[in-house]
């Protein structure tokens, strides 16, 4: 298995994990912008924790509130 293929793997278990555990904290407290802003709290943690250089935080940040606009809402009943 090539190593980009071994990551998309990787990556592909990773997202579905954590799906299954937001939709389940979502079904447990009946709460999902509550988890919504918890997973996003932890995610920013976790990137001021593994970037190393200066201004590689504000730039992931900068991204992600570019692509803001091309994110589409889960379709899935069981988070409304």
């Amino acid at each position: 298995m090539k190593k980009r293929d071994k990551k998309q793997l990787e990556l592909e278990f990773i997202y579905n994990e954590l799906f299954d555990k937001m939709v389940e904290l979502v079904l447990r407290y009946n709460e999902p912008q509550m988890v919504a802003s918890t997973m996003m709290a932890q995610s920013l943690r976790l990137y001021k924790t593994v970037f190393k250089y200066p201004g590689e935080f504000k730039e992931v940040i900068e991204t992600v509130l570019k692509q803001s606009e091309d994110i589409e809402p889960f379709n899935h009943k069981t988070l409304h």
